[in-house]
């Protein structure tokens, strides 16, 4: 049972709480699923819009799009008839992260360190990327540096290529991390396998779902939540939540007006 996806309930419900917290500092973290099998659904939302959320949080698959989600849908159901299984790939969204977050001097404190294992350890999920690390490997330098602006005051970055972490620090754009999911690999289709006396032999069916793509989506969402809470706890410390909130509300000032 540890070895299985059941493991990740707990983390789930502890994620829950994690998220709960981090509500009280403004922070967002939400999900969507990108693709399924071969059928995708990554158009650019804006997914701070409630609306926007709420019609991604009233699909069955968590997609944005209607007509992506039939065709997810349908692939779905022939998978099943098919005896097979289908994997895909979901966004996790982080919003209002401060600026700060993790380190540039130790690999085990770094934000995407700790955010991309707790991730990579969810069970099915054997890639995964932050902002546009994919099309980055790709792509020119001068086409992936995130420009900086400043308005009024205030800077920002034209782009988030990034995916919101810099040399493992959080750099106060949103956290976009895109996780990618190996179809489930108990399928009604025979494959050879071998027994205990090195005989081949057909394996033996047990009963597995066809998708996991759009939990998998609420699983990453409440273990980034964890991981976040705890970067987020261990920058702005305190034994009750007015502390936490002197800390932060401090630090923000100081970083405003340095």
């Amino acid at each position: 049972e540890r070895a299985s996806a059941r493991e990740t309930a707990i983390r789930t419900a502890v994620g829950a709480f994690c998220m709960e917290l981090l509500k009280i500092f403004d922070v967002k973290i939400v999900n969507r699923t990108i693709s399924i099998g071969n059928i995708f659904d990554n158009d650019e939302v804006n997914m701070q819009d409630d609306r926007v959320l709420k019609k991604i949080m009233s699909s069955n698959v968590f997609c944005y799009d209607n007509e992506k989600e039939k065709d997810m849908i349908n692939a779905i159901d022939d998978a099943k008839q098919n005896g097979d299984t289908l994997g895909g790939c979901c966004q996790i969204s982080a919003f209002n992260i401060p600026v700060g977050l993790g380190s540039y001097s130790f690999y085990d404190r770094r934000a995407d360190y700790r955010i991309g294992g707790a991730l990579m350890s969810v069970q099915g999920v054997k890639s995964i990327e932050f902002g546009e690390g994919i099309s980055a490997s790709k792509s020119k330098g001068s086409m992936m540096d995130d420009e900086i602006s400043i308005k009024n005051g205030i800077y920002n970055r034209l782009t988030n290529n990034a995916g919101g972490i810099e040399g493992g620090i959080t750099n106060g754009m949103p956290i976009v991390a895109k996780v990618y999911m190996k179809p489930i690999p108990t399928i009604k289709k025979e494959i050879q396998t071998v027994d205990l006396y090195g005989n081949k032999v057909k394996d033996r069916y047990e009963r597995s779902d066809t998708c996991a793509v759009p939990a998998l989506g609420v699983i990453c969402k409440n273990v980034m939540s964890y991981e976040l809470c705890r970067l987020f706890l261990e920058k702005f410390s305190g034994d009750c939540l007015e502390d936490i909130k002197v800390s932060y509300d401090n630090y923000l000032r100081r970083v405003k007006r340095n």
